[in-house]
């Protein structure tokens, strides 16, 4: 009885010795087959080289500004708050801001007091039109921090857990803006007062991309954020999640954009990205401020690019046109978008640069967009329109 207890135990043994050996080579071929090492700096094959892949010669571009001093491009606004420095519009990069008249000629230039790796951009301070510089989707790189309109910093914060993004605007109807942060991990999302301290903190994990809607433009408005889960989420002055936005996708970023001849941003324009593996075209979707679709817009490649910004632009007078612009600072890659009043793709190209920021530039009887690269603007009208107007460097 006992040698046979034995023998027992001894194939059992064999028997689990077997089977962690032919489990060990499955993980081995498994990591062989699944984590080759691939350089993610280089571009997909498609992106490899600068062209146009739809729309041909249907518009220029030109050089509408260049200056060392700008680094690379965040964020492009008409009007407020370059009307407060008796300027057309602003073009702020991650080491300083540009104020411009709307021929390009520089105005004034604000340096920020510390260079920053992550982008900037200008946000309200209070209801009488002061504004300062705020850090933006910083990756953990570095911490948020509030500049004044001269580029001197009023204050700093951080977190353990690290930053995803930051925003500012108005809610509750203050007189003074507020600012929201996502934090990476289980940090949640945290809004802090003009000084910089914090008011409230709400639970969530990777709160990727965070901005405070007032579609109303009354002072009223209300957070919008994206979380691990992929869900768009909008929340009160207190935190509390109130609506969770229909997107048919993961959703990581997305951008506050004007549609139509509004002047103001009340849309969401984001890409979902399937849950599961699903054919078709990449389509970006567009929503009002009350989750309800507004426009689904095919974006061949849409889906190769993380960062996505928009605004509406009328070429032609009472015609708007919509575009899009993707970028990946990582792999210097940007994706322009075109569509027209239907809705069809009519211009796409392939930027070999990571552009961020992009605006409607108003101009006598039409619009003109401009996209913003590495110290330069790019300027696009139909071929054929108003002469452009004259290249300038600082």
């Amino acid at each position: 009885m006992g040698r046979a207890t034995d023998k027992g135990i001894l194939a059992l043994k064999r028997v689990v010795v077997a089977i962690g050996v032919v489990l060990l080579l499955f993980l081995v071929l498994l990591s062989q087959a699944c984590f080759v090492p691939q350089d993610v700096s280089k571009p997909p094959p498609v992106l490899e080289r600068a062209q146009v892949l739809v729309g041909g010669d249907a518009y220029e571009k030109h050089l509408f500004f260049s200056g060392s001093q700008l680094g690379d491009t965040s964020q492009i606004l008409a009007g407020w708050p370059a009307d407060r420095e008796n300027a057309a519009l602003v073009i702020v990069g991650n080491q300083g801001a540009q104020f411009l008249s709307d021929d390009g000629t520089l105005k004034k230039y604000v340096r920020f007091s510390q260079a920053h790796f992550c982008p900037i951009q200008a946000v309200p301070l209070n209801k009488e039109g002061n504004f300062g510089f705020l850090t933006r989707d910083p990756t953990w790189a570095c911490a948020v921090v509030l500049y004044d309109r001269d580029g001197n910093q009023l204050w700093s914060y951080s977190s353990s857990m690290g930053v995803d993004d930051a925003a500012g605007g108005f809610m509750s109807n203050a007189s003074t803006s507020v600012f929201v942060v996502g934090l990476n991990g289980w940090g949640g999302i945290r809004l802090l007062d003009q000084k910089g301290k914090e008011v409230w903190k709400q639970a969530g994990g990777n709160i990727w991309h965070v901005e405070i809607l007032d579609a109303a433009g009354d002072g009223n408005g209300k957070i919008l954020n994206s979380d691990a889960r992929g869900e768009l989420v909008s929340r009160n002055d207190k935190g509390e999640v109130t609506l969770r936005y229909e997107t048919g996708g993961y959703v990581s970023n997305f951008a506050l954009v004007r549609w139509g001849e509004e002047r103001h941003p009340t849309h969401v324009l984001f890409y979902a990205s399937p849950t599961f593996p699903a054919g078709g075209t990449p389509r970006f979707r567009v929503i009002d401020s009350n989750g309800q679709r507004v426009a689904q817009l095919e974006a061949p490649l849409g889906d190769l690019l993380h960062r996505l910004e928009g605004t509406s632009v009328s070429f032609k007078k009472e015609t708007a046109t919509f575009a899009a612009l993707q970028g990946d600072e990582v792999i210097k890659r940007s994706l322009l978008y075109l569509f027209d009043v239907r809705g069809k793709m009519v211009y796409q190209e392939v930027i070999t640069e990571g552009c961020r920021g992009i605006a409607a530039l108003p101009r006598e009887s039409e619009e003109t967009l401009l996209v913003g690269c590495n110290n330069k603007v790019w300027e696009y009208r139909p071929a054929g329109s108003a002469a452009r107007s004259k290249p300038v460097k600082q």
